[in-house]
């Protein structure tokens, strides 16, 4: 199951779909020798963290939230290294934000590919690209189930940032509400979590450098 569809699903299970809300900040730092980091930040609702763990730590929706469960996601991949985590719990949302390392971008590729992120690394000859892309196609949703989950994930966003060791640039691959900027070495796309996940068509955008 695609992210954003289980996410949305788990969402209405819960019965919580008006509070339970999540945005997401991911950025990757590269070094000239390939080496770097990836930094996650989760912005959660105090009742999408209180609903456990183990809805998270599944295929489906891999998307640890305690340190332990972010360093047994690392098991077996040598070359990555949790180096700081924080938690903050304030009545508004849950703030999780953690940083692991890599030692080239192949070892962030095998890391990404192993969950079911919606970002992903990839090599085409000397271009790097960061993708990120919301999956398939949501299902369909009565009006007011739809402007319900609006109300919700008001004001929860999705980032997207690179730092490269050369030009990074950030475009549009799909349809979609997708703020992209561009700034030299470092490049960011970002949406609003609600056009993300109730958008009838996914979105998708990418960054590369060469």
């Amino acid at each position: 199951m695609p992210q954003r569809v289980a996410l949305l699903f788990i969402m209405i299970v819960a019965g919580v779909l008006l509070v339970s809300c999540l945005g997401v900040d991911v950025t990757v730092s590269f070094g000239k020798d390939g080496a770097g980091t990836i930094t996650q930040t989760y912005t959660l609702s105090p009742e999408l963290a209180g609903f456990g763990s183990s809805a998270y730590d599944t295929p489906q929706l891999a998307l640890p939230l305690t340190k332990a469960e972010i360093e047994a996601g690392l098991n077996g991949f040598g070359n990555l290294k949790l180096t700081s985590y924080t938690r903050k719990d304030s009545s508004k949302n849950t703030v999780i934000t953690f940083s692991i390392s890599f030692d080239s971008p192949d070892a962030l590729a095998a890391y990404l590919d192993a969950g079911s992120s919606m970002v992903r690394y990839a090599r085409e000859g000397d271009m790097h690209r960061i993708s990120f892309a919301a999956g398939s196609a949501i299902p369909l949703l009565d009006s007011r189930t739809i402007e319900e989950a609006k109300t919700g994930l008001e004001g929860y966003v999705f980032r997207l940032a690179v730092s490269a060791p050369v030009q990074a640039t950030a475009s549009v691959e799909g349809a979609g509400n997708i703020t992209v900027r561009n700034n030299g070495n470092r490049a960011e796309i970002s949406a609003a979590m609600k056009d993300i996940l109730l958008s009838p068509t996914p979105m998708s955008a990418s960054i590369i450098w060469k």
